[in-house]
């Protein structure tokens, strides 16, 4: 899994990340990998009509390898289409598309 700056980084030190998956990923492979990464924030996924700043739902929320709110189990074993980041300084929220 890779991230790519995709937007210019805010005021508050935040930006926008393409999320380039190196593999095929349900959602259970994926917030796995995440936990990996030394970060925190949220893993939710996508709803439309969401704005680009919200969390989606369901979500669950992670603090470097270990999660503080659970996912929903129904969605764990879905298969991802594309996924999207955004965050800075540590904190990386990631929503999913299915």
């Amino acid at each position: 899994m890779k991230l790519t700056q995709n937007t210019p980084t805010g005021g508050d030190c935040t930006a926008g990340y393409a999320v380039t998956l190196d593999k095929e990923y349900t959602v259970e492979e994926l917030i796995n990998e995440v936990l990996t990464r030394n970060e925190w924030g949220y893993i939710g996924i996508y709803n439309v009509g969401q704005a680009w700043f919200e969390r989606g739902t369901p979500n669950c929320k992670y603090q470097q390898d270990k999660l503080v709110t659970e996912m929903q189990p129904e969605a764990l074993k879905r298969k991802i289409k594309s996924v999207t980041a955004r965050g800075g300084w540590s904190r990386m929220d990631y929503v999913i598309k299915l």
